[in-house]
């Protein structure tokens, strides 16, 4: 899978393939308390990220960006997962200090209008933690419907959470 040529924008934001000067962002990104929290903890460094990423555009399993603002510094990414058959899936993660200013939903936008555009898919998911109303706000703000009430997952580390799927057509 190749990525955007030239890369995806909105003029606010622009998501391009992460690279060597973003493992900074990357570092504290998986790092971060609120990440951890909503999407669990890390298992791989910054750098081994930055390699699976890559390795993930090459097997079209899922392409992810770097988030960045005007002065293409990366604060955060977003992705989409390829599960089995035509399912796929989008995820994101911001920096703190990015947080709140329509940056996810913007990346969000641009991911799932390229993914529908160039990948010719038909229908995107989204899952939000319960407890975490910003992510769905953003899913909702991004256009993704809330498909069904909410479902009881454990998490990674045994505590069950309340999850809502999302769907974008």
């Amino acid at each position: 899978m190749d990525p955007p040529d030239p890369p995806l924008t909105d003029g606010v934001v622009t998501l391009r393939p992460a690279d060597e000067r973003d493992i900074d962002a990357i570092d504290r990104g998986i790092a971060d308390p609120d990440v951890v929290r909503w999407i669990g903890r890390p298992t791989m460094s910054a750098g081994d990220v930055l390699e699976l990423n890559r390795s993930r555009w090459l097997d079209g399993t899922g392409p992810t960006f770097a988030v960045c603002g005007a002065d293409d510094r990366c604060i955060g990414h977003v992705w989409l997962n390829h599960h089995d058959g035509d399912r796929w899936s989008v995820g994101y993660w911001l920096l703190p200090e990015v947080r709140g200013h329509g940056f996810a939903t913007r990346a969000v936008g641009l991911v799932s209008a390229w993914a529908f555009r160039d990948l010719g898919l038909t229908e995107l998911s989204l899952v939000t933690d319960g407890k975490n109303p910003r992510s769905q706000r953003v899913a909702e703000r991004s256009g993704f419907k809330r498909d069904g009430p909410a479902r009881l997952e454990v998490d990674a580390e045994g505590r069950p959470v309340e999850r809502f799927d999302y769907r974008l057509r």
